[in-house]
């Protein structure tokens, strides 16, 4: 569940693209060795999102953690970039333990044993947020375990994870919060049905797998979809972003992810055409 929030980068300026690229360098940065492969946008949106209500994050060149040897890179500084590269370790941490469940595959029961020590440090400065994710995530299971056709139970477990993620504490019910809730939502209904052809081929629990089509499955889905995208723009507009993250985080809101369900849900083609009644092309993204 993870490669949503990113923005699209060819309606962004120059200088807007450099300012999401820093945040995402900043977060690598700040994440170890083996969680650094598991790096998601998501978790760039995530730091500029919480940094957006505060001061720009201050820049400085750096070495490329990745390629280190050829190019120094920008990277945003700050707790908010720490804060999101531990959250992305705690998320990769548990997506794999996911795959040893679902897989049992031998190349994830290694990826386990090597983040478990960067794993630990995240949780060490995080232990409620880790206890928070562990048990959304445990509700999450066991309604995937009993073949749920509840879309709103599951996608609620996400929601909730993300909003608390976004904004612990009190703050949980503010326009961060409130916004990220929807996010999550988003994000969870709009993999499943992106994941629909290729759970029904290999038998893994999708919860529109009880559907007879695709066709049916979009049809399920749009409204809950579209929905969810309004309710997460109204709380973002009650962010009052700085004049840095704005751009970019209006992107993402406003232009990339209602692109994406509009593929998703085969209302448009790839090159952003609509797609006219009775055509369509493969989903995945």
């Amino acid at each position: 569940m993870f490669g949503y929030l990113m923005p699209a980068e060819s309606e962004l300026s120059e200088q807007d693209r450099r300012v999401f690229r820093a945040a995402y360098c900043g977060v690598c940065f700040e994440m170890g060795r083996v969680a650094r492969m598991g790096l998601q946008f998501d978790c760039a949106f995530l730091a500029l999102a919480r940094n957006s209500v505060e001061q720009p994050a201050p820049c400085c060149r750096r070495n490329c953690r990745v390629r280190w040897f050829f190019r120094k890179v920008d990277c945003a500084q700050g707790e908010q970039m720490q804060y999101a590269a531990d959250v992305n370790t705690l998320l990769v941490y548990y997506k794999l333990l996911d795959d040893v469940r679902d897989s049992g595959s031998l190349k994830a029961k290694l990826a386990v044993r090597l983040i478990k020590r960067e794993y630990r440090q995240a949780a060490q400065r995080h232990r409620e947020m880790d206890s928070m994710i562990s048990a959304q995530l445990q509700k999450l299971h066991a309604l995937e375990n009993e073949k749920s056709t509840d879309v709103d139970a599951c996608a609620d477990c996400f929601a909730v994870l993300l909003q608390l993620v976004a904004a612990p504490g009190g703050d949980r019910n503010g326009p961060l919060g409130r916004m990220f809730y929807n996010v999550g939502r988003w994000i969870y209904v709009i993999d499943a049905l992106s994941d629909w052809e290729k759970d029904r081929m290999s038998g893994s629990f999708n919860v529109f797998g009880h559907y007879r089509d695709l066709e049916q499955a979009r049809a399920a889905a749009s409204f809950s979809l579209w929905f969810t995208l309004s309710e997460a723009a109204r709380a973002y507009e009650m962010l009052f972003p700085n004049e840095a993250a704005k751009p970019v985080l209006d992107n993402v809101m406003y232009v990339s992810m209602p692109a994406r369900t509009a593929y998703v849900l085969g209302e448009i083609d790839k090159n952003g055409q609509p797609v006219t009644k009775g055509g369509g092309e493969n989903q995945s993204v």
